[in-house]
């Protein structure tokens, strides 16, 4: 079973009807109880609510830390590499049959 879009502050029957509806064959032959989806549900919540509350603060340490500036560099010649040979491009007519 999948809860999708479950949060901290989620509401407890909103997700267990949303269960029935999804799954109604695990309640109507009371091969899950109620009770013990709730328990269940009311866990996951917590772990949620755990995690959303561990991404706030790094999201606001990274919104808070000044943007690096770069300094631009440039670039340093060097005169042991030789310049690249023009290559040239043959025209269509010119270049060999097979």
């Amino acid at each position: 079973m999948k809860i999708r879009h479950l949060k901290g502050d989620s509401k407890t029957e909103e997700i267990i009807d949303y269960l029935k509806k999804r799954h109604p064959l695990y309640f109507i032959a009371n091969k899950v109880s109620v009770q013990q989806i709730t328990d269940l549900v009311n866990r996951l919540k917590f772990k949620v609510k755990q995690l959303e509350s561990a991404k706030q603060p790094e999201a606001r340490k990274e919104n808070s830390t000044p943007l690096m500036t770069t300094t631009s560099k440039e670039p340093t010649k060097t005169s042991s590499l030789d310049p690249l040979p023009s290559i040239g491009f043959k025209s269509g007519g010119a270049l060999p049959s097979i």
